[in-house]
């Protein structure tokens, strides 16, 4: 017998939320106020309230170069040929994203969370798991944006298995400045497991240092950060069967560590970017985040 009151509670509150449509959650444009500094998604929802039996640190940093935004036709470098087919062996396309027409036919579509359980069709987080992986002209609509303290959530159902994990991810500033350049960032993903018998969870936090992603690009693609759940646990000796089964949240942060391919006074012009949403003597740099994967997933 399972003893998880708190986590249950925490649950709970989260199934009334995610009952309900966006639209009847956030009125008058929650998160899509038109301007850069009122679009910040911060909160943790009860993520940041668990007790943390025990974290362990991993450093798989060795798939940032894997990191991808490929041109039509070409393929993902963090997954596997097999991994971006179609029923048909035909390639996926990473290009385009219809979430209504583009199932076995683009990427998003095809491989998103809320194709494989509708529970994660709800609630405002809704927008990280049906398919969209760009901007597609919905800006806000399509995408959270993130201050350097990220944020965290609840999954509505426990995790029972899952392949591989991926973000679809860009960045954006709010100067007119930084035009088509690229950002090195470092994340963290943490992921929460539920212990039997206990209110505590494990906590295992993976980071992903110096990964290169487009900032104002005048195409405005996310790019994939994806690890296999095997290759990361095995790297430092645990068993991803087992602690894939029972992850009941995730969060996510991240820092900035420097731009590539400005102009030159261009940082003297418009100031040295911030990550920090509460910095007022600089210009502000986020994460966009369109798409959450949790590729070949079981629920329960």
């Amino acid at each position: 017998m399972r003893k998880r009151s708190l986590l249950a509670l925490m649950l709970i509150s989260l199934t009334l939320v995610s009952c309900k449509r966006t639209s009847e959650l956030y009125k008058e444009f929650a998160y899509d106020t038109g301007r850069f500094d009122g679009n910040y998604y911060t909160e943790y929802n009860n993520v940041d309230k668990l007790e943390i039996a025990s974290q362990t640190d991993i450093d798989f940093s060795i798939v940032a170069d894997k990191t991808s935004n490929p041109d039509p036709g070409k393929f993902l470098s963090a997954l596997s040929i097999e991994d971006q087919m179609n029923s048909k062996d035909e390639l996926l396309s990473w290009y385009s994203d219809d979430p209504k027409e583009g199932y076995d036919k683009d990427f998003g579509p095809t491989k998103c969370v809320s194709r494989i359980d509708d529970s994660f069709s709800y609630g405002i987080l809704s927008k990280l798991y049906d398919g969209r992986v760009h901007c597609d002209g919905y800006y806000a609509q399509s995408r959270v944006q993130l201050n350097k303290t990220g944020f965290g959530t609840f999954f509505p159902k426990e995790m029972k298995s899952a392949k591989w994990f991926g973000v679809s991810v860009r960045s954006s500033t709010n100067t007119d400045g930084y035009k088509a350049c690229k950002a090195v960032v470092n994340f963290n993903f943490t992921f929460y497991r539920h212990i039997t018998n206990s209110n505590a969870v494990d906590a295992y936090k993976v980071a992903v240092n110096n990964v290169t992603i487009d900032l104002n690009n005048s195409i405005p693609h996310g790019s994939l950060l994806a690890f296999y759940y095997m290759e990361m646990f095995s790297s430092v000796g645990l068993d991803y069967n087992e602690l894939t089964n029972g992850m009941i949240a995730m969060s996510m942060d991240y820092e900035l560590v420097t731009v590539h391919g400005t102009a030159p006074g261009e940082k003297e012009k418009y100031g040295e970017l911030t990550d920090d949403m509460t910095d007022e003597t600089h210009p502000h740099f986020a994460i966009f985040l369109y798409e959450m994967f949790f590729g070949d997933s079981t629920w329960i």
